[in-house]
């Protein structure tokens, strides 16, 4: 594969992120959009109706890291990646409080995008180090239960995919025709 992996928004929040490969000199500075475990992702485009990802955060995990940002999304960086208080400040922002605090940073009035300087003076509250500590823990977990649930589905994947009746099924389809043919049972 030439080029880098572009992720959208969507593909960002996607279990399975796919993207489209781009040239990398087709962004000014490609070093910046890259991104790398830990940071925390923002959509940063979209509506505001319920449902929809605009304003909504996800911690940058192995599904991620090495794929290069979308224009409509915002990664934050933080001197620590993975460190409590980096974690600490993505529960803010993922919370309703949070998410209402980054779509208040926006402007326009169909498809409204973040202003990075709005987005800078959301405020992340002060809280005591155990509670910092117990939140980011907590955090810290979940993502890697979710890169470890990512791992666990592809190797049930991989163990229904060499199933014969599957092959069968593959062969079929990889003839053109406008049905499916299957032999067996359902």
């Amino acid at each position: 594969i030439h080029g880098v992996r572009l992720l959208s928004q969507t593909d960002t929040f996607a279990a399975e992120p796919i993207g489209r490969i781009i040239r990398r000199d087709s962004m000014p500075y490609p070093e910046l959009h890259e991104i790398r475990r830990w940071q925390v992702l923002i959509a940063g485009a979209g509506q505001m109706s319920e449902g929809n990802l605009f304003g909504k955060s996800i911690i940058a995990d192995g599904r991620l890291a090495g794929g290069f940002i979308g224009p409509d999304s915002f990664a934050l960086e933080f001197e620590e990646p993975g460190s409590d208080f980096s974690l600490w400040t993505y529960a803010i922002l993922n919370s309703s409080l949070g998410i209402q605090g980054i779509q208040s940073s926006a402007y326009g009035t169909s498809i409204p995008h973040l202003r990075a300087d709005l987005l800078a003076t959301v405020p992340i509250p002060e809280a005591p180090v155990a509670l910092v500590k117990r939140v980011a823990d907590l955090v810290r977990t979940a993502v890697e239960q979710r890169e470890a649930w990512m791992i666990e589905v592809k190797l049930a994947r991989e163990a229904i995919d060499s199933l014969p009746e599957l092959q069968e099924i593959a062969s079929n389809l990889a003839r053109p025709t406008r049905s499916l043919m299957w032999s067996g049972a359902l």
